[in-house]
């Protein structure tokens, strides 16, 4: 496998556990855990949302934030494990 079909692939794995991951937190906010209000609070100041449209989208961003490094730490973390697991044998 070529390295541009490796970095084409692995972009699309991130972008695409981060969307996955985002959307079924955003339909269940009511179940997750909440965001501390401080800095919910400070994190839609730095956004400049004005109305509830804008508080939404700075929410989708935020939660495409977390998911992307959250999916990027579990991706490397698989990706060392396996690569130590095949070099032990």
């Amino acid at each position: 496998m070529s390295a541009a079909w490796r970095s084409d692939l692995l972009a699309f794995w991130l972008m695409g556990a981060s969307i996955c991951l985002d959307y079924a937190w955003y339909c269940s906010l009511d179940k997750s855990p909440a965001v501390p209000q401080s800095f919910a609070i400070w994190f839609v100041n730095l956004s400049g949302a004005k109305n509830a449209e804008e508080i939404a989208r700075a929410e989708l961003v935020f939660g495409l934030a977390v998911f992307f490094v959250l999916v990027s730490l579990f991706t490397l973390a698989a990706f060392f494990l396996c690569r130590r697991a095949r070099t032990d044998h």
